[in-house]
């Protein structure tokens, strides 16, 4: 028996197994370029998932780590692929041979856009943002579910008013596609219309982290 036959022993007889009993039904999505990713013309089957943060199902969530382990039949399955259950959406961020199978929670849906720059004589190349004006960015990603997770970092308030807070920064966890390499100075608007930006752009073998910080308003 070679290392593949192993391998997919693991994901039929174990995990697929375990999945069966106690796991629920999710819809799977695979998107080519992250443009609105979960959409029924990316539904590529159904599986039951059984998520769980320990071996024992006996530890729940905690604040602060959006990581899972999805315990399911990974035949078939990639890395970036999404599972869409009734409450939960998980992106696959790592099928490392033998190993679990790595998933992250999302919990925020984001669109992400770059400012235009021009490049005519004497333009100074850059155009300026302005939310909700599509003449002023190119759109990279759209509607895409993600993880936000809040940094103890913040960025002081420009405006300086007595009652102002500070900024707070957030680590952003979403797949990598091939058709887009995320830059420093890219736009991340949520889906409640908040605008951030990103400040470090790590590209990771499980996806983008992303440091982000909010932008005034």
């Amino acid at each position: 028996m070679d290392a593949q036959q192993i391998q997919d022993k693991i994901y039929e007889k174990g995990y697929g197994k375990v999945a069966d009993h106690i796991g629920f039904l999710y819809t799977i999505y695979r998107s080519s370029d992250g443009d609105n990713p979960i959409q029924p013309a990316n539904i590529i089957g159904e599986i039951k998932v059984a998520p769980t943060t320990t071996w024992t199902w006996m530890m729940v969530k905690k604040y602060g780590d959006s990581t899972w382990i999805l315990v399911v039949d990974g035949r078939g399955l990639e890395v970036g692929d999404y599972l869409v259950g009734e409450l939960r959406t998980f992106f696959i961020a790592s099928m490392e041979k033998i190993l679990p199978i790595l998933g992250v929670m999302c919990d925020r849906k984001i669109t992400i856009v770059r400012p235009k720059t021009t490049e005519g004589i004497g333009d100074v190349g850059y155009s300026g943002y302005v939310q909700g004006d599509a003449s002023t960015f190119d759109v990279l990603h759209t509607s895409v579910p993600s993880s936000f997770l809040k940094s103890s970092r913040g960025e002081k308030n420009p405006v300086k008013l007595p009652t102002d807070a500070k900024m707070p920064w957030y680590a952003v966890y979403l797949p990598q596609w091939d058709s887009v390499f995320l830059r420093n100075g890219d736009i991340i608007i949520d889906e409640n219309q908040q605008d951030y930006i990103i400040s470090d752009n790590e590209h990771t073998p499980l996806g983008w982290h992303l440091n982000v910080h909010g932008l005034e308003a």
